[in-house]
């Protein structure tokens, strides 16, 4: 615990630094700061997940939990009119999300290999647990698995299309891009044609560094 923080405030003091000075290079220097900040807390968050196992206190605690559960009837009669609208709107989002998913395996699949792009890990991405909540009903479980699947595809989709990216057009937009991927931090700067035709092969080779086959 004491190691994470004594290494968060050396890059806090880095950051601080490299803001002094304004240099058109250093935005660089700040967004790497920024990722390996992100990989710190990460990798602190991943330890921390790992020495408990939330899943068997929550099978273990299921008694106490029950008693927050809505039973079924009651909870449909609570539900409101505009929800019964919306719900089957939500619903009909599965089809066009199964659709992505099926062309997202056919492209990933077929082409990494091809590019010599290590294929991602789905169980890296895809995580369902919330059914063994014993607070929740059987449609308050089918709702969270719809979410988990949902979201999940999302963030499988970006890490696949930040991959593509990287390896065919890793130039940084002229704004700042909200929620950009892991990858982005790598792109070349907007405006900088030599470096993008000096380093993209080279930055073809990052797509490629990380073990990432199932």
């Amino acid at each position: 615990m004491k190691n994470i923080f004594t290494n968060l405030k050396k890059l806090l003091e880095e950051a601080k630094k490299v803001i002094i000075i304004k240099k058109n290079g250093n935005l660089q220097k700040l967004e790497q700061i920024k990722i390996r900040f992100s990989k710190e807390v990460d990798q602190y968050i991943d330890r921390f997940y790992k020495k408990r196992n939330f899943v068997k206190e929550a099978i273990k605690e299921k008694s106490k939990l029950r008693k927050f559960k809505v039973p079924f009837l009651r909870y449909i009669l609570a539900i409101r009119v505009r929800f019964i609208i919306i719900i089957p709107l939500i619903g009909s989002m599965i089809i066009p999300a199964i659709v992505l998913h099926l062309f997202l395996e056919m492209y990933h699949r077929i082409c990494f290999p091809l590019l010599g792009i290590p294929t991602l890990k789905a169980r890296k991405y895809f995580v369902f647990d919330r059914q063994h909540l014993a607070y929740l009903n059987w449609l308050e479980k089918i709702f969270c698995m719809y979410c988990s699947y949902f979201n999940c595809l999302l963030a499988y989709a970006r890490e696949i299309a930040g991959l593509t990216e990287l390896y065919w057009c890793p130039i940084k937009h002229a704004k700042m891009v909200s929620g950009a991927h892991n990858q982005y931090h790598e792109f070349v700067n907007y405006i900088e044609g030599k470096e993008y035709r000096e380093k993209k092969e080279a930055l073809r080779s990052v797509a490629k560094k990380d073990k990432r086959e199932i």
